[in-house]
């Protein structure tokens, strides 16, 4: 299981960029609800889910995004936003949809062995 930290650390002064998803509205209920009961910030949740991923490269199938979104934003550094929209960009995807992609691999750290 991943460490609770910040991501990026608390000290990281350079520039930074704000990444906005508009998700369906079921995710984005669920994304924040673990945000809170963990207690950390979308960001660092979205980092965690960013490590995971570049750990695994694996993605699990993602939902449809049939019916209402809302729109779900945190800053991040200028570096990993853009390597975030370079891996969107590489596969033809939305960073919603790699979001969306991210999510249950995310929730399946646990099992598996992930």
């Amino acid at each position: 299981m991943l460490k609770k930290m910040p991501y990026p650390p608390r000290s990281y002064t350079g520039p930074r960029q704000i990444i906005g998803l508009r998700l369906p509205l079921d995710l984005a209920k669920e994304v924040k609800a673990e945000a809170v009961q963990r207690s950390i910030s979308l960001k660092n949740l979205f980092g965690e889910m960013w490590l995971l991923y570049k750990k695994n490269m694996t993605i699990a199938s993602s939902r449809s995004f049939d019916g209402p979104r809302q729109m779900v934003g945190f800053s991040l550094p200028r570096d990993l936003a853009v390597e975030i929209k370079e891996e969107a960009a590489r596969r033809k995807i939305a960073v919603s949809k790699l979001f969306a992609e991210l999510w249950p691999l995310y929730k399946n750290k646990g099992k598996k062995g992930a």
